[in-house]
């Protein structure tokens, strides 16, 4: 476990060392640096713990289609103080882009939102845009 925990610490000091580089993220006029990692909803009750130890940024599946759902998990992330960057590219993966699409604007103004997981490493092969 201290192995895994350790692996999850050092790509967010990677990324605040990049951003401290170049351009910070602002939020809310503030220098905002991501101390995050990758989760899912299916342990959702377990991100008070990451809130609790100095995470302030999820990686996250939220529902996709369901947007008062989304917007509920939403809403409770934020309560922990946690800003969200929605994982999307098992749907852009299987050219579900009319989901992702709706999804973001249904989202888009909420609080917690940082960013958006739009594509992992998109090469091209797995979907194509006409």
């Amino acid at each position: 476990m201290k192995i895994l925990l350790l692996s999850f610490l050092l790509l967010p000091l990677f990324f605040i060392y990049a951003s401290a580089e170049t351009t910070p993220i602002l939020v809310n006029g503030s220098q905002f640096y991501p101390i995050g990692t990758y989760t899912s909803t299916s342990i959702m009750e377990r991100t008070p713990e990451l809130a609790k130890n100095g995470f302030n940024t999820v990686l996250i599946y939220l529902n996709w289609y369901n947007i008062e759902e989304a917007l509920k998990q939403l809403d409770f992330l934020h309560s922990l103080g946690l800003k969200v960057i929605p994982n999307y590219s098992t749907l852009t993966r299987e050219g579900k882009d009319e989901i992702v699409i709706s999804h973001i604007k249904g989202i888009k103004h909420h609080k917690s939102v940082l960013g958006y997981y739009i594509a992992d490493e998109p090469d091209g092969t797995w979907h194509k845009h006409p």
